[in-house]
């Protein structure tokens, strides 16, 4: 199909904007198995289910690539942003990766309640990598409201983040 823009004013005008092809939403319901289960809840809203990361994924100067399983537990109104962070002994951030999902082309106000949504989170890992244990913090936060607020775990923590510690 072709999409057509119409100015309805004093003058109708017409623009063929071009070919658009829609394709139907692959959606998911069933939970799969992860790597680092989590079971934590944003808000009442999302769950986090686990990560999975690749083999090596935090050597020092490497691009980790880690895939994140959500679970939507109501329809939301909202779009938020996701993310994940790499943190440093002192708790700082060293690495991240925030995004709405799918780098955008997934908006959490277009899941459906009880749906499952798995999302891949890429950062730079420093060279040299503190020494220490991996910890990610895992969470999600409103970026188009002042000051940004986070998503409150509702359930399996408290706070606005999920910090997890990996195996180095």
């Amino acid at each position: 199909p072709t999409l057509v823009l119409t100015w309805m004013g004093p003058d109708p005008t017409r623009w063929n904007v071009g070919e658009v092809t829609v394709r139907p939403s692959q959606r998911r319901f069933t939970v799969p198995p992860v790597q680092y289960p989590v079971d934590a809840t944003f808000g009442g809203r999302i769950r986090l289910v686990g990560v999975d990361v690749v083999p090596d994924a935090f050597r020092p100067g490497a691009t980790a690539i880690l895939t994140v399983t959500w679970q939507a537990l109501t329809e939301m109104e909202r779009s938020y942003t996701g993310f994940v962070h790499l943190l440093g002994p002192d708790g700082r951030v060293i690495a991240q990766d925030d995004h709405v999902p799918h780098n955008g082309a997934y908006p959490t106000d277009t899941w459906l309640a009880g749906e499952v949504v798995q999302d891949t989170y890429r950062f730079q890992v420093p060279d040299p990598l503190p020494e220490g244990p991996i910890v990610l913090e895992i969470g999600w936060y409103d970026a188009l409201r002042p000051g940004m607020p986070r998503l409150p775990l509702t359930a399996g923590g408290t706070g606005t983040a999920v910090r997890l510690t990996l195996p180095r």
